[in-house]
């Protein structure tokens, strides 16, 4: 896969607060732990990452020491992946605003290169106890399905439940199991609420398809594919925050991470890259709504070529403004629960302090008056 591939698919993900580290490499450690921690024989389709890929990229992530850092950690890994993928994953939040930053990111790669009519299958898993759960009642009502399968479709639903719900040979019987929906803990339902409302408010089209059910090796709470309007997959996800402590960390690494096919796009689109001097905004949300509609700006950044630093899986508004100002950027756009509702942003000018509020359709030719002040 050429390099401009992935520079122009880096240069979209850099809005989204993506940074670079090199493709990770599976070595013998890493097959050799897959095997002691393999749940079945569950087979990935090549947009869902096999055990021993995962546990090379948990043991890069921990090994670049983002367990350490208090916050959040968003990497794009680059390099010669197999099957012309590119990865991203971010790591350090168990926020719902993890979710729909992946997803609005992967979406926009894809959309730059041409895919058409795109839309997300999403579902949750929940924690280990509730796939458990999950798993048993399917075996349960298995025997209700048999007696209609082919000799294969009895095989794969014996020896293994999840790929046989996943198997698209057998779509049609995905509504008759079980859904992981109703074994959720309260935690893991309101968590996967939260992702739902991220893609309402962000306009995403999605379908809670009880078939998306991610790697039984790794998965857990949110798993999802975006399909295009063929229904192709061109890119897979889901969370994966227990497999650190498998892999050797002392403690869960909170972590969500995509895979996304650029092989079939044959052309890549020159697109550049923001550098870190090159950004001069920074945006700062305050409150849930100004987090939820904050990735709306984000987008217009990013379509007008405006490079854009933010902060989202925080919180604070002083740890967000101390990020500015290390960054030494001249102007940060200021959405709180007040300019939320009212779909507007304040532009504040961070030498002069003075600041003006306008509306988010709006916005860039406004940012564009005042940056080309400075």
């Amino acid at each position: 896969m050429s390099t401009s591939l992935h520079d122009t698919a880096f240069g979209i993900a850099k809005y989204y607060g993506f940074e670079p580290i090199d493709a990770p490499k599976v070595c013998p450690l890493d097959l050799k732990l897959s095997k002691s921690i393999r749940k079945s024989d569950f087979v990935p389709n090549n947009l869902l990452s096999p055990l021993e890929e995962k546990i090379a990229c948990v043991r890069c992530l921990l090994e670049s020491g983002c367990e350490q850092r208090p916050a959040s950690q968003f990497v794009h890994a680059v390099g010669d992946l197999k099957d012309g993928r590119c990865q991203m994953h971010i790591v350090g939040t168990k926020q719902a605003i993890a979710e729909a930053i992946l997803m609005k990111a992967v979406i926009a790669v894809l959309e730059h290169f041409g895919a058409k009519q795109l839309s997300v299958r999403v579902n949750s898993v929940g924690a280990k106890d509730a796939l458990a759960r999950f798993l048993r009642e399917v075996s349960t009502q298995s025997r209700r399905f048999t007696c209609d399968l082919d000799q294969e479709g009895k095989t794969l639903l014996a020896k293994n439940p999840m790929s046989f719900i996943s198997d698209p040979r057998y779509a049609h019987l995905k509504y008759d199991f079980p859904h992981t929906l109703n074994f959720l803990h309260e935690e893991s339902r309101q968590h996967f609420e939260d992702v739902l409302e991220y893609l309402e408010t962000n306009r995403i089209p999605y379908e809670i398809d009880p078939a998306v059910l991610g790697n039984p090796s790794y998965s857990n709470e949110t798993v999802f594919e975006v399909v295009d309007g063929k229904g192709d997959v061109l890119a897979s996800g889901s969370r994966y925050n227990t497999l650190a402590r498998k892999v050797g960390s002392k403690k869960e690494m909170p972590a969500i991470g995509a895979v996304v096919r650029l092989a079939s796009f044959k052309k890549a689109i020159a697109s550049p890259i923001p550098s870190k001097s090159s950004t001069r905004v920074f945006l700062v949300q305050i409150g849930y709504e100004a987090k939820l509609k904050s990735l709306q700006v984000i987008d217009e950044l990013r379509r007008a070529r405006i490079p854009v630093s933010q902060a989202l899986a925080k919180d604070r508004l002083g740890a967000q403004l101390s990020e500015a100002q290390r960054l030494g950027v001249p102007y940060v756009l200021i959405m709180g629960q007040h300019e939320a509702v009212r779909d507007m942003v304040l532009i504040r000018n961070t030498e002069t302090r003075s600041q003006d509020t306008v509306p988010i359709i709006d916005l860039i030719p406004a940012l564009r008056r005042h940056l080309s002040k400075k």
